[in-house]
């Protein structure tokens, strides 16, 4: 028991040390050296810092057969040991190298320029991405804007094209082109859009199908009421029921399922 107490102690003084060795560096450095009469830090960041070079990279870190190859597939990630770390896009369907150093995973690509660097993950199974690798929204949607803002710029213009980001936040492309085609298609006067706009913004229509709604009641001379956003559907193609159908369809199969208990 006294052994066990001794021993305990022993650890316990060890941890101290280690835990105050950081303040007393920190106290020694700041202070006057006896020998040199000079205060350490000062001698360190004004003469020793810019003299210092580099360290010497490791045999292992600059040996080419120290270099894993692995083939990337679709995903844009290099699997080690079950978890899974990314690279660019541009690096699926191509085989790229890589390295394990001090807890981390450096990806190079087969001559060997660099890529990228991950801390190795602790959790089995884990999918680690970099921000930069994350997929980013296609840019294209922009020229199409511009292109619409050149032709049919009006008052509330970059208000419906803010709607269309928010409502269509996936699609935005698509139905900037959609809006695009159609305008170019009807080539209306520049005031009719400036309406339609107007009143896409005011009552929240901001899909293609929408547009041409809002468009064909405007150049009809028409207002877009509650019950207008099926307008232009093909009667014939959708048929539209009030739920009278179903209460009736309801009833006979209740009416059924008594007569045949009885």
């Amino acid at each position: 028991m006294k052994k066990n107490f001794f021993s305990a102690r022993k650890i316990t003084c060890i941890d101290d040390v280690w835990r105050s060795l950081p303040g007393w560096l920190e106290r020694k450095n700041r202070r006057i050296h006896r020998t040199t009469l000079r205060i350490p830090a000062d001698i360190y960041n004004g003469i020793e810092k810019a003299a210092m070079q580099p360290l010497l990279p490791s045999v292992y870190e600059t040996s080419p057969n120290t270099f894993r190859t692995y083939e990337i597939a679709a995903l844009p990630y290099v699997l080690y040991k079950s978890c899974k770390y990314s690279v660019p896009r541009s690096y699926a369907f191509k085989t790229v190298r890589y390295k394990v150093v001090s807890g981390k995973i450096h990806i190079y690509d087969e001559q060997l320029n660099y890529i990228c660097s991950h801390n190795l993950s602790e959790r089995k199974g884990s999918i680690n991405q970099l921000p930069e690798h994350r997929k980013q929204e296609s840019g294209d949607w922009i020229e199409i804007m511009e292109r619409l803002r050149s032709k049919w710029n009006c008052y509330d213009f970059q208000h419906f094209i803010n709607g269309i980001k928010k409502e269509n936040p996936r699609h935005i492309s698509k139905q900037l082109r959609a809006i695009e085609q159609f305008l170019d298609a009807e080539n209306p006067d520049k005031s009719l859009v400036a309406q339609v706009m107007k009143e896409c913004c005011q009552k929240y229509r901001y899909q293609f199908s929408q547009f041409k709604v809002v468009y064909s009641l405007a150049k009809a001379g028409r207002e877009l009421a509650n019950d207008d956003c099926r307008a232009q559907i093909p009667s014939g193609s959708v048929v539209y029921t009030d739920l009278s159908v179903y209460a009736k369809a309801f009833r006979e199969r209740t009416e059924r399922k008594g007569a045949a208990v009885q």
